[in-house]
């Protein structure tokens, strides 16, 4: 895939995530669960939606890339949110968001170029 390509696909999930992470909050009040766990799993689902229309890898290795870099990327970003930036709660949150996929765009790159490498 050309760099192109992968930047704009990159700027897509970026969009998605940011407009993603208000409806997973909601509905992590919704069912009164760890919102740790639900965005996560929220994220993955859209990790894995990302793998097999744009990577086209097999789907192991899809649903296992997934569902690492979406916690990794979770867990991450809770701890940039609590670095305390900024000094509202919102304005942590929204850090918390754009660290996430920040964080999973990254780790999106680094295992596209392992498996390009690695072929």
């Amino acid at each position: 895939m050309k760099l192109k390509a992968r930047i704009l696909i990159y700027l897509i999930m970026l969009i998605v995530y940011f407009f993603a992470a208000s409806f997973l909050f909601e509905l992590s009040d919704r069912l009164n669960s760890n919102f740790f766990i639900t965005v996560s799993f929220g994220y993955t689902f859209l990790n894995i939606i990302y793998a097999c229309f744009v990577l086209k890898w097999s789907l192991l290795l899809n649903i296992i890339c997934s569902f690492l870099i979406a916690f990794l990327s979770v867990f991450l970003a809770i701890k940039a949110g609590e670095m305390l930036l900024f000094r509202t709660f919102t304005e942590n949150v929204q850090t918390a968001i754009f660290a996430n996929a920040i964080f999973s765009i990254i780790f999106w790159e680094i295992v596209y170029q392992v498996k390009i490498r690695k072929k």
